[in-house]
């Protein structure tokens, strides 16, 4: 949600800055009042400081009613020994959640503070610094992240091995073989979605950090900018897994003997699709903010109609082809 936040409002200062720009190079008829341009601009997206305190507390609230669900209601087949009793249940579920959680009432209570900043009595460079704050906080949150991802993977991996190794009569001899390069493919996956993650973020807190120390007037856009970009990575963090998981199996079959050339050609076409779906994701992204931005800048109700043009494009857009099989 506040990455969100944090594009919208970047392609919101980008053309606000174009628009001064222009009146001041003269480039616009007088005809044209640009002060009504950027009234409108931040008039009709006074609502985005709000809706960046409600959504995250809403699901602050249904994270907190799931906990509350599963503790008493539990709808495990097999529960685990100790999770028997409510508090141990409720300690597990808590645990689980643990990330969201922290995610959603962080920036529920830094988004609050830095957007009702006279509420609180806190200062504008105070209600940045902490917006500041909670960009760092993220990037900590993803670090461990990987390192649970890496975990995961680690003892699930052992447990795989394990189980080849002490192989009975009767059981299937490559099933724990597939099950291990399966495990490699969606570590791989999760790997890279946190690797880009990782880097959008970086982005996000260098270009808000021009942004709002800048000395120099133009590195403010300059910072907007790279917050933009940031942000588009960002969001195309999934379609980037996707792609890597699928250049791991053509990568995989590739040197596999038993893979035949259609096969072969298969996952290679699967590859590129993965990837032109990935930029594709990447440039609308960057795009689409820029144009709803200028559209509102002159008229309310053609930018009401963009924006549900593309968030209709986006719904209907193809889902990403499904992984092929490895081959073993």
């Amino acid at each position: 949600v506040h990455v969100s936040r944090i594009m919208l409002s970047s392609a919101r200062f980008i053309m606000i800055q174009v628009i001064q720009l222009l009146k001041a190079a003269e480039c616009l008829r007088h005809t044209i009042h640009t002060d009504q341009m950027i009234d409108r601009l931040m008039t009709s997206t006074s609502c985005f400081p709000m809706l960046s305190v409600v959504i995250p507390a809403l699901r602050l609230l249904i994270d907190l009613a799931n906990i509350a669900k599963h503790t008493l209601y539990p709808t495990h087949v097999k529960m685990k020994r100790h999770e028997r009793c409510i508090t141990a249940r409720l300690a597990s579920e808590l645990y689980r959640a643990r990330l969201s959680m922290i995610n959603d009432t962080l920036w529920t209570i830094i988004n609050a503070l830095s957007s009702f900043p006279e509420m609180a009595h806190l200062s504008s460079p105070v209600a940045l610094a902490l917006v500041f704050v909670g960009l760092t906080v993220d990037i900590c949150l993803l670090l461990y992240s990987y390192r649970i991802a890496r975990e995961a993977y680690d003892n699930k991996k052992r447990q795989y091995k394990d189980e080849i190794t002490s192989m009975y009569p009767g059981m299937i001899p490559d099933m724990s073989h597939l099950q291990l390069l399966d495990l490699e493919r969606c570590y791989c996956g999760t790997q890279s979605r946190l690797n880009l993650s990782l880097l959008a973020g970086s982005v996000i807190l260098v270009g808000f950090s021009l942004l709002i120390t800048a000395p120099i007037p133009i590195l403010a856009p300059l910072g907007s900018l790279i917050c933009l970009l940031g942000s588009s990575l960002y969001l195309t963090a999934e379609a980037y897994a996707h792609y890597e998981q699928q250049n791991f199996v053509f990568n995989h079959n590739k040197i596999q003997p038993k893979t035949t050339s259609a096969n072969l050609a298969a996952a290679e076409k699967a590859k590129q699709d993965a990837w032109d779906n990935f930029v594709f994701h990447l440039i609308t992204n960057v795009c689409f903010p820029i144009i709803v931005m200028s559209t509102l800048a002159a008229s309310l109700p053609a930018a009401l109609l963009l924006l549900i043009a593309l968030i209709t494009f986006k719904i209907q857009s193809p889902e990403p082809q499904p992984l092929l099989p490895l081959t073993h």
